[in-house]
């Protein structure tokens, strides 16, 4: 279960990133949008090693990289629809509170696999050395 949301997350984000990259047009709202891409960017290839590491995550974890899977695909939807039909103050909103989602989900995971990288070197410090 936990690769299939890291994995859906995963194409979220691709799906995102492409579509940013087609916009051929140049207004402030696309531009913040690119910015979010840039991050996005970094992101991908952590959650690239989440999945080839299968390491357990916990409940939290998931639950917000779920929540963050939402944000992601509700800002994709934002843009298919063209920001022309909505309003400043949602988009506004809309992407900060991507952002907020972004910087949440990335600490939250970091700290994880920083965790993770302790309990292996702690466990390898244990292990009896004989020669």
């Amino acid at each position: 279960m936990d690769g299939e949301i890291i994995g859906g997350l995963i194409n979220s984000i691709s799906r995102f990133i492409h579509l940013v990259a087609c916009q051929t047009t140049k207004n402030a709202s696309l531009e913040d949008f690119r910015k979010i891409v840039g991050i996005l960017k970094l992101l991908k290839p952590v959650l690239d090693e989440a999945i080839d590491s299968e390491l357990a995550l916990d409940e939290h974890l998931m639950k917000d990289l779920e929540e963050f899977d939402v944000a992601v695909n509700e800002a994709r939807e934002l843009i298919e629809k063209g920001s022309q039909r909505t309003s400043k103050i949602y988009n506004n909103s809309l992407k900060l509170f991507l952002i907020q989602e972004q910087l949440k989900a990335v600490l939250e995971f970091g700290l994880f696999l920083i965790q993770e990288q302790l309990k292996a070197v702690l466990e390898f410090d244990s292990i009896p050395k004989q020669l």
